[in-house]
């Protein structure tokens, strides 16, 4: 049976492993996605901050429960880009694993 993380804010859903995997943050408490709210084509749009593309120094600051940087934002709103133009969500779902 798969782990249960919780729901993602707003009703959009379940949360899944996140793009990095389960992770602990300072406090001990496991983290997969760590989200926020940005503006996509007019619309307040929930996005994931841990990406693939963070850097190991990017994830650990967020872990550590730091403000995320311009380029951490950036990069998670780059990769929420590419995947909605494919039609997929911003999160990882259990359908990338397949």
């Amino acid at each position: 049976m798969a782990e249960d993380y919780g729901m993602r804010h707003g009703g959009a859903g379940k949360k899944y492993t996140g793009w990095k995997g389960p992770l602990k943050d300072v406090e001990g408490n496991t983290v997969t996605e760590l989200s926020i709210g940005v503006n996509i084509d007019g619309k307040e749009t929930e996005i994931p901050l841990i990406v693939p593309t963070l850097s190991e120094n990017e994830t650990s600051l967020l872990l550590k429960k730091k403000k995320p940087t311009d380029s951490i934002v950036q990069k998670a709103y780059e990769h929420a880009i590419t995947r909605i133009k494919l039609g997929k969500s911003p999160f990882k779902e259990p359908e990338d694993d397949e």
